[in-house]
């Protein structure tokens, strides 16, 4: 009867552990999702084309920009699009003394790029594009406020 009693503890033991393992078994492994959208799809979950494309469809709904200034500001993007993803890499491979020059580069043809699209705006879409980036660098700066 004691050795009985002894047992019985360890077969119950032995007995959930292998239940448990042939249970964890049996489950599948859940494997990330791929190309599923999702409430929040980042930027590194787009191609460039998709991005270039999200953000003429939002300067089309924002601006109200005509086809022929959309065919003109998808072709400014793509222009630019390689010597801006060069002037990021650059920064990102710079050293740490050249961290400052490649950063004026990457300032200075990003100005170009938004210098070539002010000049396929109209005065009204422009005031409209000013009134946005003021706000949202306002927004910016309210969140770096409340993060201090």
């Amino acid at each position: 009867m004691k050795v009985y009693n002894l047992l019985k503890p360890l077969v119950l033991v032995g007995s959930l552990s292998l239940s448990s393992l042939a249970f964890a078994q049996a489950t599948p492994v859940a494997q990330p999702a791929q190309n599923i959208p999702t409430a929040y799809t980042g930027r590194a979950n787009k191609t460039p084309e998709q991005r270039l494309e999200k953000r003429l469809t939002y300067m089309q709904k924002k601006l109200g920009l005509s086809d022929q200034q959309v065919s003109q500001v998808r072709s400014i993007l793509q222009q630019n699009q390689a010597k801006l993803k060069a002037d990021r890499q650059a920064f990102k491979n710079a050293a740490s003394d050249q961290k400052d020059n490649a950063k004026n580069q990457m300032r200075a043809d990003m100005k170009a790029q938004r210098d070539q699209l002010f000049a396929v705006l109209t005065p009204d879409q422009q005031a409209k594009w000013k009134q946005f980036k003021g706000d949202h660098h306002g927004m910016r700066d309210n969140d770096q406020e409340q993060k201090k």
